[in-house]
């Protein structure tokens, strides 16, 4: 597929989710704690509201280019889980939609720099009283 910008959201969301969990996986195994604890953590930023979340804070350090994935898959309207509402759940699949997009573009050095900023928000959130 050569233009990757225009790949379906669910499938550019499908790969981005398990990009994103990985990378919060190896991030708490390096923090270190037993396994339940792990998985706590990954669950709570993987979850579309952690998704949500990080994806408020990550817009202003995007692209034109990735803006424009990242608005394409906020605004897809997709079906989403009972859950969470609907705003929160598609915030989330433009999060998804984005590591998606930068890893199988490929462009991992963007897509590693964009997982570094996220990590400062962890870690923010983290020390937040």
């Amino acid at each position: 597929m050569g233009d990757w910008a225009q790949t379906p959201v669910r499938a550019l969301a499908y790969v981005g989710d398990a990009v994103y969990e990985l990378h919060v996986r190896e991030r708490t195994l390096r923090e270190g704690g037993n396994v339940n604890a792990l998985h706590k953590a990954t669950v709570a930023h993987v979850s579309a509201v952690g998704q949500a979340a990080i994806a408020k804070r990550l817009v202003p350090h995007l692209t034109e280019t990735e803006l424009a994935v990242f608005k394409r898959a906020r605004n897809n309207k997709g079906g989403g889980p009972r859950k969470v509402p609907p705003d929160v759940y598609q915030l989330g699949t433009a999060f998804e939609a984005l590591v998606g997009y930068l890893y199988l573009k490929p462009d991992r050095e963007r897509l590693d720099g964009l997982l570094a900023i996220v990590d400062t928000f962890h870690k923010e959130d983290s020390h937040a009283p």
